[in-house]
């Protein structure tokens, strides 16, 4: 339903890998749209089936259901993941592989988002994530750390202080 309507809307999928890539992916074939020029990803999953992170419950579609927050996007409400989900999602795919090709985008990614939502932050949320699940921990605490360290973001000390204490790696 939702591919149809971007479809609908005169989104059109385009990738340079083979169609039956996306048949074991995490999301389908993005959908590019040509005049506005923005990406759109359905995903089925949030992670890799074959991730560690992959049975985390706060990644699970009803975890971020649960959370997320209303929002409008040129005239049509949508439905975005929580700041707080966000950190630690970009965090764990920015870790998972240090990658030349995408490797700052999602560091940049984080540093927009916090800058963003510096104020509203949920910061015993994010703490309570690293508490329950040290992947995530240990990637909060690379990216948010290293961030923070070259002055693109700042994060209260305390907060970086207990994602690192619920690091097991770093």
């Amino acid at each position: 339903a939702v591919e149809d309507t971007l479809r609908a809307l005169g989104y059109v999928q385009r990738s340079d890998l083979p169609r039956n890539f996306y048949e074991t992916h995490m999301h389908s074939m993005p959908f590019w749209h040509p005049r506005e020029r923005v990406w759109v990803e359905i995903h089925s999953r949030l992670i890799h089936e074959q991730h560690a992170l992959a049975d985390a419950g706060f990644f699970a579609p009803d975890a971020i259901l649960a959370t997320a927050q209303e929002c409008e996007f040129r005239g049509r409400k949508c439905r975005l993941m929580s700041a707080e989900a966000g950190l630690a999602y970009t965090s764990v795919r920015w870790a998972e592989e240090f990658d030349a090709e995408r490797g700052l985008w999602p560091l940049l990614d984080l540093a927009l988002m916090s800058q963003a939502s510096a104020t509203s932050l949920d910061w015993q949320a994010i703490g309570d994530m690293a508490s329950r699940e040290p992947l995530v921990a240990t990637a909060m605490h690379l990216a948010l750390g290293y961030l923070a360290r070259t002055r693109l973001a700042g994060f209260p000390a305390c907060a970086l202080a207990k994602i690192s204490a619920h690091d097991r790696v770093t």
